[in-house]
């Protein structure tokens, strides 16, 4: 049975991250193989009234793991790709995201552990994450058609994307006339 009152006490959000010491002991829970890179955290994705919602039915929580990385690459940032999110934390330091590396653990782990305060996420990135895994769900399919002929180009929009001025760009919007094409 999880304590509800230490975990509210411990003051867990959306977006916040485990501590170092979190790490292993979580990755251990959900047999992920290897170790986790050094300096990698878990951060929590579930809603923060789900969190703390001292109802029994709320067993677990969703969580990411974020790696740190030297610089983001701008192909990566802002949700531009489906699978990999670079984020950067207040102190300025870049971490990625991968959609394979989430997963549902026990929201007991909440009431064992305190959120760790020198690793933090922006309220910019904050948004845009829970929005990027929403998306892994509602986003754009397009016809087999369409892609096969804009796979000639996707090099030269990848070296777009990874340019420094693309930063400022938060989409890339596509109209089709008809699922044919």
């Amino acid at each position: 049975m999880i304590e509800i009152e230490k975990l509210r006490s411990n003051n867990w959000r959306q977006c916040l991250v485990f501590p170092a010491e979190a790490t292993d002991d979580i990755a251990d829970s959900l047999n992920f193989g290897e170790k986790p890179t050094v300096g990698s955290r878990w951060m929590v994705i579930t809603h923060s009234c789900d969190i703390n919602s001292p109802s029994p039915i709320e067993k677990w929580i969703e969580i990411i793991l974020i790696t740190p990385i030297g610089k983001q690459d701008n192909a990566y940032i802002h949700g531009r790709h489906p699978r990999c999110y670079h984020l950067k934390t207040p102190g300025n330091a870049w971490y990625e995201a991968r959609i394979e590396n989430r997963f549902c653990v026990d929201r007991g782990f909440c009431a064992k552990y305190t959120p760790c305060t020198n690793v933090s996420i922006s309220k910019e990135d904050m948004r845009a994450i829970v929005k990027w895994v929403t998306y892994r769900y509602v986003r754009s399919a397009f016809p087999d058609n369409f892609n096969s002929r804009i796979r000639p180009q996707k090099e030269y929009l990848k070296k777009l994307l990874r340019q420094n001025e693309s930063e400022l760009l938060c989409g890339l919007f596509i109209s089709l006339s008809s699922n044919d094409d």
